[in-house]
């Protein structure tokens, strides 16, 4: 999970970055390493080689705007280096976890760095012979593309370089934060390359990160329908101050600048933030991943809209519906029948919305994990009548459930492995499970964690307190996160109990800074004109 790889990445980084590494690390060890930098270094030499600075090509949008440009120097790859490097060739393996991780997990971690990070494959090169090593024979690592201001055709050729006539899936993320940004001769030129089918490799999974005018440059440019995963993100405010259009008109209603062509792909994954989308004109039938956040009350799905949609719908797996509008909504949903969906097996709900009776409205026979605040008994009861194989499922803000009910209810559903409740008031829930596993030790026998924590305490259920009758002998300490966001803590309690192997794409909410905006916004300032 993030915060363990995290955890894993300072450790090793620290252990093989300090001082003097190379005169305590063994000597078996320091063979190993020399002889995999040195296989490295026979494969580069061989390879046609060239290094330069790279400079940001960032040109005049228009007669009266021009950019602030820096250098910034790059790793430079040979051209399709990475293809014709063999793992077996290039590794050494070792087994030794007090002198290096092994390949597989070092490889792992390093691809989700990656995934949130355009830096990542650049940094571990340097970091040690032994993880430059890794990198370069991990070639899925090298398939993540981040495009922002800084020279992104540059980039954009040298990553086509990098990964040679590979047939990998592939990753885009664009970063546009300034209207001028997108007018530039660089992005043209992404405009026409993106387009185009003909050029000789697969774009999996497409990303973007704006506000909303360069939003209405993305999906006007970009060909929506030639990828299988869409993952798009705007923040609420212009640089200007305006409000957000409504989605009645150009903006909200995503399926009005959903292209319609004849090389269109099923699409498998929409993960959106901000935006509306009405599905109408959208082949579903090959969706797996449907997830909404950070919707008000104009942009959240109507039950007119997201019901039939669900309805198209039949791969699902993974949905989520999250609302943060100021105003609760009341909408109905038991006009539409009761919708089975099989294949489900994730489910996020959240927000001032009537999830219960959407939830109602939803046959769920192989539901595994359940994500949702304001939980209550209705949760559960509306679960146990189809039976639902709960193993993993998290509640916030859990105070108006009895907690000998609520073992009652977790009792239905034996393979339960994962449990958490946040925000939950009572503290006498180690106290009861314990006495309840005391006199069934059968009771949930796959569980394997069960905390209740709240802003000041973290209790983990499955320690039994010194005295099953004293309530302040429950083994509590400080929370975690206590000088975290409370919202921060639940979106990371619901990445475990969803099975994300790291935050959601479109939870990136810092590229939005605004310390960030005004350092983009400046690189583009007013051409001084020569008066004569």
């Amino acid at each position: 999970m993030p915060l363990s790889f995290a955890w894993i990445w300072k450790k090793v980084k620290e252990k093989l970055t300090r001082s003097g590494r190379s005169q305590t690390r063994k000597s078996n060890a320091g063979a190993d390493e020399a002889q995999a930098a040195a296989q490295v270094d026979i494969a580069a030499s061989s390879a046609p080689s060239r290094r330069a600075s790279t400079i940001w090509t960032l040109d005049s949008p228009s007669a009266d705007w021009t950019p602030n440009q820096s250098d910034e120097h790059q790793v430079d790859i040979p051209f399709g280096f990475l293809a014709n490097i063999r793992p077996a060739n290039a590794l050494v393996t070792t087994t030794d976890l007090n002198d290096l991780l092994p390949v597989e997990i070092l490889s792992a971690i390093f691809e989700l760095a990656a995934q949130a990070h355009h830096n990542v494959p650049a940094v571990v090169m340097f970091v040690s012979k032994y993880w430059r090593t890794v990198a370069l024979t991990h070639k899925p690592l090298w398939s993540y593309l981040w495009l922002d201001y800084r020279s992104p055709k540059e980039k954009y050729l040298r990553w086509n370089e990098r990964l040679g006539g590979l047939n990998m899936p592939r990753s885009i993320t664009i970063v546009a934060l300034a209207r001028e940004q997108t007018l530039t001769e660089d992005w043209r030129y992404l405009e026409k390359e993106l387009q185009s089918l003909e050029r000789g490799h697969t774009i999996k999974s497409f990303n973007f990160y704006g506000n909303f005018e360069t939003f209405d440059w993305c999906v006007s440019k970009m060909r929506l329908d030639t990828f299988e995963e869409i993952n798009l993100q705007v923040d609420w405010w212009p640089w200007d101050g305006r409000k957000p259009p409504s989605p009645h008109g150009p903006f909200g209603i995503l399926d009005g600048y959903w292209p319609q062509s004849v090389n269109a792909k099923p699409i498998r994954t929409i993960s959106l933030s901000h935006l509306g989308i009405s599905f109408r004109s959208l082949d579903l039938s090959e969706l797996t991943t449907l997830e909404i956040f950070d919707a008000d009350q104009l942009t959240f799905p109507e039950p007119s809209i997201i019901m039939p949609a669900l309805k198209t719908m039949p791969r699902l797996e993974t949905l989520v519906l999250e609302y943060t509008g100021l105003y609760g909504t009341s909408h109905k949903y038991n006009e539409y029948g009761i919708i089975r969906l099989a294949h489900l097996r994730q489910l996020q709900i959240n927000g001032g919305w009537p999830k219960f009776y959407f939830l109602g409205a939803l046959e769920l026979p192989n539901l595994e994990s359940l994500a949702v605040d304001s939980a209550s008994e209705v949760v559960f009861r509306i679960l146990s009548k189809f039976g639902a194989p709960l193993r993993r499922i998290c509640c916030a803000s859990y105070r108006v459930v009895d907690p000998n009910i609520l073992l009652e209810q977790l009792g239905a559903y034996p393979s339960l492995t994962s449990v958490y409740l946040l925000d939950s008031a009572d503290s006498t829930i180690a106290t009861r499970f314990a006495a309840r596993r005391m006199a069934d030790p059968g009771f949930l026998p796959l569980l394997k964690c069960f905390e209740s924590c709240n802003e000041l305490s973290w209790t983990d259920c499955l320690s039994p307190p010194l005295d099953s009758t004293d309530v302040a002998a429950i083994p509590a300490k400080y929370c975690r996160w206590q000088d975290a966001h409370w919202r921060e803590v639940m979106e990371i309690m619901f990445a475990l109990v969803m099975q994300r192997t790291t935050l959601p794409l479109t939870r990136t909410s810092s590229m939005f800074s605004a310390e960030w905006k005004t350092e983009i916004k400046s690189r583009y300032k007013p051409r001084q004109r020569s008066s004569k």
